[in-house]
């Protein structure tokens, strides 16, 4: 057993020797490793390569973030001016609708005003008419019973009765026709104001339909090109500014490339 355990501790220490030897001759040339000079260049290297990429990655990141913030403006645009657009239509519309049904009960009005001014003249005439027609009979009674009254008494002659008679009767044609054509000229002048004056009004209302349609048409598309302007203006700026940012990116990314 003494001989063995001499043994055992003589291998011990011989392994231990060579460890020691084999650690050496590593450290010895893991150390001549490190000295070469490829070592630096590789860390300077692989230094640059890292940078390379964090500038490439910034870049990626930025273009993205650039395009992202150009879509929600480019959103938020297109949102808004489609929600400004409508309200303008709507309001137009309601614009449009009200100038219209104004119109309309003022046309309305103004006839029924027209027809009672008419009708009231017409009416005025032909009571009128009545009126001198009714004095004029009862002159022509009176002066026709007063000549027989003065036939009968004497105090003329036939031949002079019949013929103021005859007078008397040509006198109330006259009056009569008088009193017509007063009546017919007034008729004629109430029914020709009528029609004049709703002509007029004819006028007013088709004139003031259509310039409220046509502000309408013009006010809608004047919006309508301003909104598209507005929307295509932002989607001028999102392709423009991520443009920039995507060369800004490839740029600096190929330039770090070069210098590497």
């Amino acid at each position: 057993w003494q001989w063995l355990a001499d043994r055992w501790n003589g291998f011990k220490e011989w392994a231990g020797n060579v460890w020691d030897g084999v650690k050496e001759k590593w450290a010895n040339f893991w150390a001549w490793v490190k000295s070469w000079a490829i070592w630096d260049w590789l860390a300077q290297k692989w230094g640059e390569l890292k940078n390379i990429a964090g500038i490439a990655w910034d870049g990626v990141v930025d273009v993205i973030s650039t395009a992202w913030t150009g879509i929600v403006n480019v959103t938020q645009t297109v949102w808004q001016e489609v929600w400004n657009l409508l309200q303008t239509y709507w309001n137009n519309a309601v614009q449009l609708a009200s100038t219209v049904f104004g119109a309309i009960w003022s046309f309305i009005a103004n006839t029924w005003n027209n027809i009672k001014s008419t009708t009231s003249s017409i009416w005025g005439a032909i009571w009128e008419f009545l009126r001198n027609q009714w004095e004029t009979i009862k002159t022509f009674g009176g002066n026709i019973f007063g000549i027989l009254a003065d036939l009968i008494t004497g105090k003329i002659d036939l031949r002079k009765a019949i013929t103021r008679i005859w007078d008397e009767i040509k006198d109330f044609l006259s009056n009569t026709w008088t009193n017509i054509k007063t009546l017919g000229e007034t008729i004629w002048s109430a029914l020709s104001n009528f029609f004049s004056n709703q002509w007029e009004l004819i006028k007013q209302l088709a004139s003031t339909i259509w310039t409220a349609i046509k502000d309408f048409f013009v006010s809608n598309w004047e919006a309508t090109k301003e909104a598209a302007s507005n929307i295509w203006n932002a989607i001028k700026t999102f392709f423009s500014t991520t443009w920039e940012a995507i060369k800004t990116a490839v740029t600096n990314t190929w330039t770090a490339i070069k210098d590497f």
